[in-house]
């Protein structure tokens, strides 16, 4: 199994909102180390998290007041990285600077671009306005796994493993029978499977309120370089999809080392929303489930990792959404290496 390319021209969801403050907060991201803060304005700032001086991480020093101090010996940066004191020292190098990145907080989740600044355009973030639109009820988390991102990001692509792995959840008996249509437009996947007259799994009989048998609609839309929505309705035998039950569900799956990976997610519906306790449940409830995807996905880790040469994977019907994923991002990686390949020859 190669694994999935770094793309760098691309907006990355790092953290909710709510999770970065005015304390230094370490994130990695393709394999850089970032330090996270809020200025006392409330703005987020992304810096290097290496210091200049003997390399220690910026994020076990301190904030004084909007500028990061070194906990080793002192060096300050200001949020644009401009080194702005070394103790002892009156000069000050120009060269002295962190590298800083482009950070944009929408939809409640913090965005951070990582290759050219000058590409950093607001208006390539996925449009999730599920996530805070008063017509929907969001609830989400993040984990961190210790594996590739590139197998969570086929587990969603290939949503026939909810039989399986999801008992007792989200999971109807003979699921992974029912035919799926795969479509590419552009660069996004998407992968529908329509149940009618089915076992209602027991997390919609909960929360929903329905019956035992449900007609259930399951599109999951995935856009690179790591995102995935899966549109999930359902309803009674026989009921519209436009009067059905609907959540959302919301996957950022962000590479932060060559096995480790972070994990945003949010289940958004647009039933029940004034109703704490179903907030609550399904907060509680979807983590337990997809915690169970993280167990899978680090067992495969441990598995193709323990391998000096893994064997080929052996692909099956099932499988069209993680071959039209590969070949998108594969096409990707070669258009942006050869236009920096370009870019460093011109």
């Amino acid at each position: 199994m190669k694994s999935w390319p770094y793309l760098y021209n691309q907006w990355y969801a790092t953290a909710w909102g709510s999770e970065i403050g005015r304390e230094l907060t370490r994130r990695d991201l393709l394999d850089e180390p970032i330090v996270l803060y809020r200025t006392q304005g409330g703005v987020v700032t992304a810096l290097s998290d290496r210091c200049l001086h003997h390399h220690y991480p910026l994020h076990r020093g301190c904030l004084v007041g909007d500028h990061v101090e070194c906990g080793y010996h002192g060096f300050t940066y200001d949020p644009s990285g401009r080194c702005v004191r070394i103790p002892g020292q009156d000069h000050i190098p120009e060269k002295a600077r962190l590298r800083t990145y482009p950070v944009v907080e929408k939809w409640k989740w913090i965005w951070v671009w990582m290759g050219d600044p000058e590409k950093a355009d607001e208006a390539l973030i996925p449009n999730f306005f599920w996530l805070d639109d008063p017509a929907w009820e969001a609830v989400g988390s993040s984990i961190q796994l210790q594996a590739r991102h590139q197998l969570l990001n086929e587990n969603l692509l290939d949503l026939s493993h909810v039989e399986f792995v999801h008992r007792g959840s989200i999971s109807s008996s003979n699921l992974s029978e029912h035919p799926i249509e795969t479509k590419v437009e552009g660069q996004k996947v998407r992968i529908s499977r329509i149940m009618k007259n089915i076992e209602a799994a027991p997390l919609f009989v909960k929360t929903m309120g329905l019956p035992d048998r449900i007609d259930r609609w399951q599109v999951e839309e995935f856009q690179p370089p790591c995102y995935h929505v899966v549109h999930v309705s359902a309803g009674s035998p026989g009921t519209r999809l436009d009067d059905s039950c609907q959540y959302k569900v919301i996957n950022a799956i962000v590479p932060e080392r060559p096995n480790r990976s972070r994990y945003l997610w949010s289940v958004s519906r647009n039933y029940r929303r004034e109703e704490k306790w179903v907030s609550d449940y399904l907060q509680e409830a979807v983590q337990r489930v997809f915690m169970e995807d993280v167990a899978v996905c680090e067992a495969q880790e441990a598995m193709i990792s323990s391998l000096p040469n893994p064997p080929t994977e052996m692909l099956a019907k099932m499988d069209t959404g993680v071959t039209s994923a590969r070949r998108i991002l594969a096409e990707m990686k070669l258009a942006e290496s050869q236009e920096t390949s370009g870019q460093s020859h011109a």
